[in-house]
């Protein structure tokens, strides 16, 4: 295997600790002066692209009955669905730390969903735990197979943190 590429199969990334806190410290400041996330968004795809190449970033919020999802915000694809809730397809999320599902197409539980009609093919989430209780999934989607690999679990769960916290504090607003 090339030394010079990630387990991925994108270009391996230079680990930098100060550039990757720069970045984080970026969408804090991103996140702090707006009381709804989705105003910022796309801001917010553009700011940790460095430090998580994909394609589109999305948050999928649990609705009331808990049973169904829906799009809450998508970024950095013009063309994805704003507006569609589903079935959770993947009950066990409520207890997972991460998913990585690296070819979603041929995933019958996801297969028709709206980002596999625009292309994506690989996904990495992470899930939003208010007291315990799923409230939302962060989900960074490429249009590669085999894009993420648990190298990228930590820093997507920092950038998950940073939205949950914007997502609780819209919700108590």
């Amino acid at each position: 295997m090339d030394p010079d590429r990630a387990t991925s199969g994108r270009p391996k990334r230079e680990q930098n600790l100060a550039s990757d806190l720069m970045v984080l410290d970026g969408l804090l400041y991103t996140l702090t002066g707006v009381l709804d996330m989705r105003e910022v968004f796309d801001r917010v795809s553009q700011l940790v692209q460095p430090v998580l190449p994909h394609d589109m970033l999305g948050v999928l919020e649990v609705c009331e009955n808990r049973d169904m999802l829906r799009i809450y915000v998508n970024a950095g694809d013009k063309d994805a669905a704003q507006n569609y809730e589903a079935l959770n397809p993947f009950p066990e999320l409520m207890t997972w730390d991460y998913l990585i599902l690296n070819d979603i197409p041929t995933n019958p539980a996801i297969s028709k969903s709206p980002a596999t009609g625009i292309g994506m093919v690989s996904v990495l989430t992470l899930p939003v735990r208010f007291g315990g209780q799923l409230q939302a999934a962060v989900n960074f989607f490429s249009r590669k197979e085999g894009w993420f690999n648990e190298e990228d679990v930590p820093l997507a769960r920092k950038i998950a943190n940073h939205l949950a916290l914007a997502l609780s504090h819209f919700r108590l607003a």
